[in-house]
């Protein structure tokens, strides 16, 4: 309830501009396709409507051959790459997207990426001063971020606050400000600005629990740690804050690590928009998001498992997989991953492939009574009762 009261929030400030319109803010005297190009244009468009991204690149790189600068196929174009991962295409498509002078969110936003890893900030506040924009709460995130990377903390200090004193707003302000004092040291100010009324909200984020818990550990104060986690998720816990409320359990410090960057930061505030808005904005926005948080941070776990559900929601099943392998093995979300990668196998008709992934993932756990169901379930589904017997009973 909480995050949909954000998402109602966002949406009455002037919410995003959804993927599934992004091609109309392209549109400029070169827009219609020329007829040349016109069959894989539609190609390509029939192939979006599907959201069968890697088809769809395809066909507009084809009709991007007889019209280069053409800003719908570019837009077109663009919004395929990143939705299948390929953000270094992502990229040059944005430039040049940008260089017809066309307007497009989903050209600024993957800029925004771009200029943050090249840890151009400054670049970030011209293209924002200069008419660039992601939406009204995302330009005032971003240009915040971008003044905490060049230094400028009293302007972003000013630019959270203003977040803070818009109607609806007030928990991403909180929440994102708390976070850029957390990276200088300055926990006891985090902590302050998390514990305000108008930050309650962020307690229905995954996250925004993490950073407050791993404030409140940075401050010795790991008993609270543990009672937020119990308060707020009770006795059932998925993997990751089960061990971290083990090791806060146990008396060891957790580092603060939700956003240890301002590149980091412009990552959660990408992640913060997609979660909010998850199953209240249209898929491929939510994953667009998704991918530029983890092109930001290439570790960001959570963004990589929303990629893989939002993809296997689309129906995109290689694409899901792949978004599953990237969690590496040392992640207590691993387990979940891999059974998320072999059910997406399942869908995309990879039987042997998913028992393969399942086998060695039991392998590796098997004293894990929901790996051994599923890994059996895979073997029964395929007419191996049998072994199916022997993987249940293990």
């Amino acid at each position: 309830r909480i995050a949909l009261g954000l998402a109602v929030a966002l949406a009455a400030w002037g919410g995003p501009v959804l993927a599934g319109t992004a091609p109309k803010e392209a549109k400029a005297d070169s827009a219609t396709p020329l007829p040349d190009s016109a069959g894989s244009y539609l190609a390509a468009r029939a192939a979006m409507a599907g959201h069968q991204f890697v088809e769809a690149a395809r066909w507009y790189a084809v009709a991007l051959q007889v019209t280069p600068q053409n800003p719908d196929l570019l837009q077109g174009a663009l919004t395929a790459a990143l939705a299948q991962g390929d953000v270094a295409g992502a990229t040059r498509l944005a430039r040049a997207l940008a260089a017809t002078g066309a307007k497009s969110q989903i050209a600024s936003m993957t800029l925004v990426a771009d200029d943050a890893i090249r840890g151009d900030f400054a670049a970030i506040l011209k293209d924002q001063a200069g008419g660039a924009t992601l939406g009204q709460l995302m330009d005032d995130l971003v240009t915040a971020w971008a003044e905490v990377g060049t230094g400028k903390m009293s302007d972003a200090s000013g630019s959270f606050d203003k977040i803070i004193g818009t109607p609806g707003m007030a928990a991403f302000g909180l929440y994102h400000k708390a976070l850029a004092l957390a990276q200088t040291g300055d926990f006891e100010g985090a902590e302050k600005l998390l514990s305000q009324p108008g930050a309650d909200p962020i307690n229905g984020l995954r996250r925004g629990v993490l950073a407050k818990v791993e404030i409140l550990s940075q401050l010795d104060r790991g008993p609270e740690a543990v009672a937020l986690i119990d308060k707020v998720y009770g006795p059932v816990l998925d993997d990751g804050l089960a061990d971290l409320r083990r090791r806060l359990a146990a008396g060891e410090p957790l580092p603060f690590d939700v956003a240890r960057t301002p590149q980091e930061g412009l990552a959660e505030a990408f992640f913060t928009l997609a979660t909010v808005l998850a199953d209240q904005a249209d898929d491929t926005y939510t994953l667009l998001n998704t991918r530029i948080a983890s092109a930001l941070r290439p570790d960001h776990v959570e963004a990589d498992l929303m990629s893989a559900r939002v993809l296997e929601k689309l129906g995109q099943f290689d694409l899901a997989m792949a978004a599953f392998a990237k969690v590496p093995e040392a992640d207590p979300a691993y387990v979940s991953a891999m059974v998320g990668q072999a059910s997406s196998a399942m869908s995309a008709g990879k039987l042997d492939e998913s028992v393969a992934l399942l086998k060695a993932l039991a392998d590796k756990k098997p004293d894990n009574p929901g790996v051994l169901t599923a890994y059996g379930d895979s073997l029964r589904r395929q007419g191996h009762c049998d072994t199916a017997v022997l993987a249940y009973t293990q």
